[in-house]
């Protein structure tokens, strides 16, 4: 039940409630305690939203590739990709403000890990303990 609620709102593997979950939180800061660590956690947020998307997308494509040796040069050119994006927006982060920087690595950081839980809460259990045989 649970399972089916979650599944919908989400797109694939990442569901979108939890970076949307963890901006507000940066809302919230943003008035509370200082408006650029509140930016840099919603920043961090959409980071993880882009990675969590990207990463599904380039499972899917290697999985489909049809041999290792390019589904691993997928994985790792999407992988290139993605440390780019985040090298270059850190860069840009860290010339507007260090607090922000730091705070969009700490948002990246607990909305990638709630991504996985959420994964895992909602999908992992079940598609792992289906693929197991009964003993």
């Amino acid at each position: 039940m649970i399972h089916a609620r979650w599944s919908a709102l989400g797109s694939g593997r990442v569901n979108p409630i939890v970076p949307v979950a963890v901006s507000a939180a940066g809302l919230c800061m943003a008035f509370a305690v200082s408006p650029a660590i509140g930016a840099g956690v919603a920043v961090g947020a959409a980071l993880a939203f882009l990675n969590g998307l990207v990463l599904s997308a380039r499972v899917n494509l290697a999985a489909t590739s049809g041999d290792i040796v390019r589904a691993l040069m997928v994985m790792q050119l999407s992988l290139l990709l993605t440390l780019t994006v985040v090298g270059a927006v850190t860069v840009l982060l860290v010339k507007l403000s260090l607090p922000m920087a730091v705070a969009a690595a700490a948002g990246f950081g607990v909305t990638q890990l709630a991504l996985l839980a959420v994964f895992y809460w909602t999908r992992g259990r079940g598609d792992t303990a289906e693929r197991m045989p009964s003993s």
